[in-house]
């Protein structure tokens, strides 16, 4: 995980025991006496269709099948009857990251920041250079059901009573929750059992 700042990136901390940190990565270690269930979903679905990264550095894609990034998220959009440009590129690209297939079926999303004067696009964390990638989308409810899946999928791997439960969330989905984000916790707790700390 990484420390943001509503994707400002201006200056971001972490925190641990009450202190802000700079520069500096927390860690957090469990000592567990049984199993400890995880549980991960994140609502998002193919919006359009598979595409190369033919060209990435870093965190930004530079070309998708030979051309702009930028250009494919504009050519899937419009098949779908929507029509994007640079401007309104940061409202589309709240509900529509880039969704990296892995072997079991799910996605790797990676959240879109900007375009760039070439066409290129900035993402929160690496996009790996030669990777299939999809254009996903999710509604609200679809992150609220997921939410409750990953909370369920933990549940079932534990054994007898839970002790307690660590969420971890990202802020591309408070982006689209908003205050609706205790929704999401209500989820969380509906699933896990209302004692469950």
């Amino acid at each position: 995980g990484g420390a943001g700042n509503n994707l400002r990136f201006f200056k971001t901390a972490q925190f641990a025991q009450g202190k802000a940190y700079r520069d500096q990565v927390v860690v957090i270690a469990f000592d567990a006496q049984e199993p400890i269930g995880v549980g991960i979903q994140h609502g998002w679905y193919p919006y359009g269709p598979p595409a190369q990264v033919t060209k990435a550095r870093g965190t930004t894609a530079i070309e998708l099948d030979y051309e702009s990034a930028f250009e494919v998220y504009r050519r899937t959009a419009a098949s779908r009857g929507v029509e994007l440009d640079v401007p309104g590129f940061a409202s589309f690209a709240m509900t529509h990251p880039l969704g990296i297939p892995q072997a079991s079926g799910e996605f790797v999303i990676r959240d879109p920041i900007s375009v760039e004067s070439d066409g290129s696009v900035r993402y929160v964390a690496e996009i790996p250079d030669g990777s299939l990638v999809r254009v996903m989308e999710g509604a609200r409810a679809d992150l609220l059901d997921a939410a409750a899946g990953a909370a369920t999928m933990a549940r079932e791997a534990t054994p007898g009573p839970l002790g307690g439960a660590v969420v971890f969330d990202c802020v591309s989905r408070y982006l689209i929750l908003g205050e609706g984000v205790r929704d999401e916790l209500l989820r969380f707790q509906q699933a896990l059992g209302e004692g469950v700390p």
